[in-house]
């Protein structure tokens, strides 16, 4: 039997693919639950980028982008980046 993966809690980093509306919504109850988040849009006025923590303007197909959303999300609690299937750069 395994350990289960231990659970994430604020004030984590969150990653979102795609900063529209529905992107906006997530972020936004992110927020009040106590989470920070970082959303990859290419679009520099994307709802969602406009009120996260981090906005990363560039096509969610984009590896230098996405390994920059994993190196947010996995730099604070989890130091190994390839659980996630990425190299680490």
């Amino acid at each position: 039997m395994t350990d289960p993966q231990p659970a994430v809690t604020p004030p984590a980093m969150l990653g979102i693919l795609g900063g529209g509306q529905l992107g906006l919504y997530f972020v936004m109850a992110a927020r009040t639950m106590g989470f920070r988040t970082t959303v990859l849009d290419p679009d520099p006025h994307a709802p969602a980028g406009r009120v996260a923590d981090v906005h990363l303007v560039a096509p969610s197909d984009d590896p230098a982008a996405l390994g920059e959303v994993v190196r947010r999300l996995v730099g604070e609690a989890r130091p190994n980046a390839n659980m996630f299937g990425f190299d680490e750069a």
